[in-house]
């Protein structure tokens, strides 16, 4: 099976190569295609190495993350793109969504979990970390950011439930079923690999291990 490309981005070097080792040594399915210190620089190395996946850092000097995602958004419309960064600015994440950015999440996520959610990156999936979420939910927005995140964002009082994306929802309501993974990819028409990284995020977003806890869990609410 070939492997996912990432071309990773960050203005901190050190951050860039420890990341490609953790990625590296972490996941056989992932590889890590080129390293960018700037926006232009990956704007560059997005047309040379041709990633399949890119997390881009938001802040960094002379061109940030967003405008270079816009850029290289506007010559590859279907590259993946990961946003990271070290803390939640509403107004950054309102512009990736309009530019169609695969995710937004926070550095301080665990490294499984970062792999997980590249290797759904590659198949179009579409997330927020669950800190960036809740600070949409409550806060809101303009009614266009509102919609988008709408699917993301259920009621209040369903907390365990609120980060899921509408896939993610989708996913667990099959796995409630007792559904197999194979029949739950036939389902919605995804790979196998597809939903074993589906079923791993929803694990880790809702604190559990397996699937009678979560069926407990939908139990409880």
């Amino acid at each position: 099976m070939d492997k996912v490309s990432v071309l990773l981005v960050d203005d901190q070097l050190l951050f860039l190569e420890s990341l490609k080792i953790v990625l590296e040594n972490l996941s056989e399915e992932i590889e890590v295609c080129g390293l960018a210190s700037s926006g232009l620089e990956a704007i560059s190395l997005a047309a040379t190495c041709r990633p399949d996946v890119i997390l881009m850092d938001v802040s960094m000097p002379e061109m940030d993350g967003i405008e270079a995602s816009a850029r290289i958004k506007a010559e590859r419309p279907d590259v993946n793109i990961i946003m990271l960064t070290t803390f939640e600015e509403k107004d950054k994440v309102q512009e990736a969504i309009k530019l169609g950015i695969n995710g937004y999440l926070l550095k301080n996520l665990k490294p499984e979990l970062l792999i997980q959610y590249i290797l759904l990156s590659a198949e179009g999936g579409v997330f927020l970390s669950t800190e960036v979420a809740d600070r949409l939910c409550r806060q809101g927005g303009d009614e266009k950011a509102e919609d988008e995140q709408a699917e993301r964002c259920l009621d209040e009082d369903d907390s365990s439930y609120k980060f899921l994306t509408r896939r993610e929802k989708e996913v667990l309501k099959y796995l409630a079923m007792d559904m197999t993974n194979m029949e739950i990819a036939e389902k919605i028409h995804v790979g196998y690999q597809t939903i074993r990284n589906y079923i791993s995020v929803i694990y880790s977003k809702l604190n559990v291990s397996n699937r009678m806890e979560v069926i407990k869990k939908i139990q409880e609410l």
